[in-house]
């Protein structure tokens, strides 16, 4: 029977019973006055189910709102009966909370009746490393050795730290009382990260982290995390000097990569001419702006450029305040805490204020007071965007992933580098291109091939072709053996060489031409042959030689003509007859 506006009656009580069939959100409370404390008395059985008001905020019905599932066992609530003396139709209007005077006794009644196992330990924060059936799960503290109710309510009353004690019910993080989420996340963070290009030396297999980032030593090496060109000081970053320590504004983009060269012998002793181009600095938008003291430009008194990155702390100082990023004052941060441990927080405290939601695997994100957002995932990471991606950075972006990276594009991908652009590859590459490849490069190219080279140049004999065009000059220098086959079939393919100016050709050993048809050579102005050794012609047909002009021929030594015995001279009469003359020839 309900008594709404005749008979109010107010109760307090625990919660000791949560399991509600119908699923409300009803729990059983034990009311002082109403319930006695004695079990055999009132069993939990016999406890009438109340039903918790929610906020106005909350909808409580078909979905919509919040789930009213926050009690547990243990929890102080305040309330009234709809029913008035009847006292069987409880509401709670709220819940307490307070200091427990001594551990919970699920034997009896007013606390928590589970018993406290490891088995039941919900929350990643508290130890129960040893079964207490005797102590009650709620209140929280962390299960010391004991042999009673008792010995363990006496322990729970003196600990020496807060965690081994009853403890006031408001969160840790509320009261800034060194709740182990903050250690947690801070052993877990990350330091050495390396960037491209650094100049670092790896931690090695025996060290905290794994292999991969870069040792805890300051040093004069390295790329600035954020991106800096601007000559700071004289001190360099490499052996060549070459790259200045970075620090300030930039100003332009990083000096040319430094060139390393083949080592040099009899042949190739031009640095100019055979350079090994090395990558660099990577050219990036200058963020010296956005460094903060996390990660600042320099490493803390040395006059070192930070050149690897370190995950956020929460011992880290903000850039804005100079306060620790967690600085929790009491009553300022708004804490949700469930019951295995995952964390939600407002905090409002002047100059550290924080958002910061935790899952109790240790994933999370935090905003801290400079509104810098830090996020860690320790699982995998899933994102699908349906829709278009538009995403804009104004500092720079230091990734570093230390397994494979797979991008696949089913249409158009567009790059536009305004700066340089430096890539090292320390294994092979391989590139498929299916269609058309257009490269454009208006300043000069150097190339160099430590190994061999196999270049292929089409598929189709009479389809394909290469076409090479050279505006300047051409200097080729093979150091070994030169093969060139042209062509396949003698009837249809060719091999046309045009010169416009001057050829000059040395061969400094032997040389063995074959011709397989006839030869050609058309001089359109002088010939001069010099020959240091010996020369022999043979010709296996008629030689004819027909010379338009004056003959002249110089011999220095003997001369000597060997004709085959029984053949003819042919000698054409000549009308009118030539006569002679004594002339000289001069020699070459």
């Amino acid at each position: 029977m309900l008594n709404m506006g005749t008979e109010f009656i107010w109760w307090m009580g625990v919660v000791e019973d949560r399991g509600d069939p119908l699923q409300l959100g009803r729990v059983r409370v034990r009311c002082y006055g109403f319930h006695s404390q004695s079990k055999s008395d009132t069993p939990t059985d016999n406890l009438p189910w109340a039903q918790p008001i929610q906020s106005i905020t909350s909808a409580a019905m078909g979905d919509v709102g919040h789930t009213a599932l926050g009690l547990v066992e243990g929890t102080w609530v305040v309330g009234f009966f709809l029913d008035g003396k009847e006292a069987q139709r409880p509401v709670i209007m709220g819940s307490i909370s307070a200091i427990p005077s001594e551990a919970g006794d699920p034997s009896q009644g007013f606390n928590d009746p589970t018993g406290r196992t490891k088995e039941n330990n919900l929350s990643v924060w508290e130890s129960h490393s040893e079964d207490q059936p005797y102590v009650s799960r709620y209140p929280r503290g962390t299960t010391l050795p004991a042999e009673n109710y008792s010995e363990a309510n006496e322990e729970f009353k003196t600990g020496e730290k807060e965690n081994d004690r009853l403890r006031p019910d408001t969160n840790r993080l509320a009261r800034n009382a060194s709740h182990p989420v903050l250690a947690s996340k801070d052993n877990a963070a990350l330091t050495g990260v390396m960037i491209a290009h650094g100049d670092q030396t790896l931690r090695d297999e025996f060290e905290e982290l794994p292999r991969g980032y870069a040792d805890g030593e300051a040093r004069d090496a390295g790329l600035d995390i954020y991106g800096n060109k601007e000559k700071k000081d004289d001190k360099f970053l490499d052996a060549a000097g070459n790259y200045p320590t970075m620090s300030g504004k930039s100003t332009g983009p990083n000096a040319v990569p430094r060139p390393s060269f083949i080592e040099e012998n009899e042949f190739i002793n031009d640095k100019n001419v055979h350079p090994i181009p090395a990558a660099g600095a990577p050219q990036s938008v200058d963020a010296s702006g956005n460094a903060d003291n996390i990660n600042p430009i320099k490493y803390p008194d040395t006059d070192f450029t930070k050149e690897k990155w370190d995950e956020p702390k929460t011992t880290h100082l903000t850039k804005n305040s100079g306060k620790s990023r967690y600085s929790t004052s009491y009553p300022l941060n708004h804490v949700f805490e469930s019951e295995s441990g995952h964390i939600k927080e407002y905090d409002d405290t002047p100059d550290a204020t924080r958002i910061h939601e935790y899952h109790r695997s240790g994933t999370f994100y935090e905003i801290d007071h400079d509104g810098t957002k830090h996020i860690r995932v320790v699982g995998n990471n899933y994102e699908v965007v349906h829709g278009t991606n538009f995403v804009n950075i104004k500092g720079d972006v230091n990734l570093t992933i230390e397994s494979n990276c797979k991008t696949y594009i089913k249409g158009d991908w567009n790059i536009q580098v305004d700066g340089n652009k430096h890539e090292t590859i320390k294994g092979n590459s391989h590139e498929s291109i299916l269609g058309d490849q257009v490269s454009f490069i208006k300043g000069s190219r150097n190339e160099t091939v430590e190994t061999n080279v196999i270049e292929t140049y089409g598929t189709e004999i009479d389809k394909n072709f290469h076409t090479k065009l050279v505006t300047g000059s051409t200097n080729e220098t093979v150091l070994r053996n030169v093969t060139e086959t042209y062509g396949t079939d003698t009837s249809k393919h060719a091999h046309t060489t045009t010169v416009n100016g001057s050829h000059s050709e040395t061969i400094a050993s032997s040389q063995t031409s074959s011709v397989t048809g006839s030869v050609t050579e058309n001089y359109s102005s002088n010939l001069r042959t010099d020959i240091a050794g010996t020369t022999g012609i043979k010709h296996g047909g008629v030689a004819t030689y027909h010379y338009v002009d004056d003959f002249k021929e110089k011999i220095d030594r003997d001369h000597y003509v060997d004709k085959e015995g029984g053949k003819v001279d042919h000698n054409h009469p000549i009308i009118p007859a030539r006569t002679s003359a004594l002339t000289e020839v001069e020699g070459l």
